[in-house]
């Protein structure tokens, strides 16, 4: 038994209207490097590509960090220098089994 204040719900019906390829112009789907003669199948692929072009001019690639500045260990028993702390502590591992 439905009540006066409440009344069927609304069906809402829409119609899709298929795009093909034929429906988007061709201008955007032109993803060619403008520096080089390189054609991409997508815009992702493009993007890549240029981020290369501006890594080999020196210009600097967005997203990337701006510091060059790297950390290294020296290790104490001689001249050997790390990048990271796993290897100067198996170094020290072995200075340590040697006494």
């Amino acid at each position: 038994m439905t009540s006066p204040q409440h009344s069927a719900p609304a069906i809402l019906t829409t119609t899709a209207t298929p795009t093909t390829m034929n429906d988007i112009p061709l201008a955007s789907t032109d993803f060619s490097c403008p520096q080089c003669a390189s054609n991409f199948n997508s815009r992702i692929d493009l993007v890549g590509h240029l981020r290369f072009h501006r890594k080999e001019a020196g210009e600097p690639v967005p997203g990337a960090p701006t510091y060059s500045r790297r950390a290294r260990l020296h290790c104490p028993h001689c001249s050997r220098t790390f990048a990271h702390q796993i290897g100067l502590l198996g170094r020290m591992r072995l200075y340590d089994n040697l006494r």
